[in-house]
């Protein structure tokens, strides 16, 4: 467990698929401040936390102005938190994490992962600025998803697989298409 933290100003170079600040895998991430850590150029996956397995949670966290080193040609995910293979994140908020290119959610979930009770806010990413689901099983639930921005789809969110959306507030995001939610797959549920 991490626990009551401030994690500022790390960087990951000339590394592939890895996260700027902190990974975990099965431990817990909670009450810490994450914020202007920069991603490595190539494939970043969590510029602030990259979180595997379904013992992985990060609750009660600010997650503030991640970013990447403006690599435009290969896909950045997760400028808040990268969650995967049913990792759950909670109680937390995102803000102000911005770029153009090739950049996908503040929260980027991936096979079975979850966001519950989050406040993702004043995010500009190119495809689903607040959240980004990558794969099937995903859930978020009881989320506050506002005042993001998306330069492509989705600026609220991004479902790009079966997924579950519950009881979230999804209001003021723009995009080119689907402001609040681009819906891009079968089987995305929105339920409230």
């Amino acid at each position: 467990t991490v626990s009551n933290c401030v994690i500022r100003n790390f960087s990951a170079m000339d590394q592939l698929d890895k996260s700027a600040a902190v990974g975990i895998s099965g431990g817990t991430l909670v009450g810490c401040v994450i914020s202007e850590n920069a991603a490595p150029q190539y494939n970043g996956r969590g510029m602030g936390v990259a979180a595997f397995g379904p013992d992985a949670l990060v609750s009660n966290c600010v997650f503030d102005a991640n970013k990447d080193f403006n690599y435009i040609y290969e896909p950045m995910c997760g400028y808040g938190v990268y969650a995967a293979c049913g990792a759950k994140v909670t109680h937390s908020v995102f803000r102000n994490h911005k770029q153009v290119s090739n950049s996908y959610g503040a929260i980027y979930l991936l096979t079975g992962s979850c966001a519950s009770h989050c406040v993702v806010t004043n995010n500009s990413l190119k495809t689903g600025a607040g959240i980004y689901i990558a794969s099937a099983g995903s859930t978020v639930d009881n989320c506050l998803v506002a005042n993001n921005t998306a330069s492509g789809n989705g600026g609220g969110i991004y479902a790009a697989a079966q997924s579950d959306i519950v009881n979230c507030t999804l209001a003021d995001n723009k995009a080119a298409s689907g402001g609040g939610l681009y819906a891009n797959a079968a089987g995305v549920r929105v339920v409230n």
